[in-house]
């Protein structure tokens, strides 16, 4: 259950870094249950851009192009390795960072007081946010991935936001060379094809249309050797579940059920920023 002291630390400069997870009541309960994150995977964005690597510019120098089939078939291997990397083994945890500037910190300066994210993800005001603090949550994704012997880069920063269309193809394109796939065995293939992808990550993943801007969205990627879907253990990086107004179900008794502080989010009197309302409280 949540007390006022839980919101004095949530609105203190001290936990300006958190980031904040929206979902519904339904995901919610699982994430609690599993005590796991679920990374998702490119194939299952809602970004049309992020849904598809949108080219591969495969490099044909060096390669004998006297045999049409021959490098027909080359080209095909190639784009599907690469679009197989793309879309199963990238995981992909989004988030919403502060947007505080200056000043006293209310809710809606925080990361689990975005109106857009509460309205798009949040089951239109009536699921939850969750707060976490992303270095510790990087240190159990970190550990996830190293317990199951996979090999993995990870990255973690600020989702950079273009103005205008055309640059978004530019981000999203890259180029393989066809010659180092040619001779290699498939497990080497996989691995280039890994790499490709990997050394594009910066641009491809964490740039977005100007329209996204609103969600101040925060991002950790993986490139991992393993397929997804990844549940990682959440462990103590998950720092309070805030419940939305329009929720059916009391979040006194969502409280009962988990170790972290849970907390409701509303509006007071006519003021339109979100405040935090104390639960012992509620109607």
């Amino acid at each position: 259950m949540g007390t006022q002291d839980d919101i004095r630390t949530l609105l203190s400069k001290e936990s300006l870094h958190y980031v904040s997870h929206y979902t519904s009541l339904e995901n919610l309960k699982l994430i609690c249950q599993n005590q796991t994150l679920r990374m998702g995977q490119m194939k299952n964005v809602n970004d049309f851009d992020e849904l598809q690597h949108q080219g591969i510019n495969i490099d044909l120098q060096g390669i004998d192009r006297s045999d049409g089939s021959k490098m027909s078939n080359l080209i095909d291997k190639i784009s599907s390795l690469v679009s197989e990397i793309y879309d199963s083994y990238i995981g992909v945890a989004c988030f919403s960072k502060n947007n505080y500037q200056d000043g006293y910190i209310t809710p809606s300066d925080t990361s689990f007081g975005n109106n857009v994210l509460w309205g798009t993800y949040a089951s239109n005001l009536g699921g939850a946010a969750l707060v976490f603090d992303p270095d510790l949550l990087k240190n159990q994704i970190d550990s996830y991935f190293k317990n199951i012997g996979s090999s993995y880069t990870i990255w973690s920063r600020t989702i950079g936001y273009t103005n205008g269309s055309s640059s978004r193809v530019h981000i999203h394109s890259f180029t393989v060379a066809a010659k180092d796939f040619e001779e290699a065995s498939e497990e080497e293939c996989k691995a280039l094809a890994q790499r490709a992808v990997a050394s594009q990550v910066e641009s491809l993943l964490f740039n977005k249309r100007e329209m996204w801007a609103p969600e101040n969205e925060w991002r950790i990627v993986v490139i991992s050797s393993k397929k997804g879907p990844h549940y990682i253990p959440y462990g103590n990086s998950l720092k309070a579940a805030i419940i939305g107004p329009r929720t059916v179900v009391d979040p006194r008794v969502i409280a009962k059920t988990v170790d972290f502080p849970v907390l409701t989010i509303g509006k007071a009197g006519n003021r339109p920023e979100l405040d935090l309302l104390d639960p012992f409280n509620m109607i």
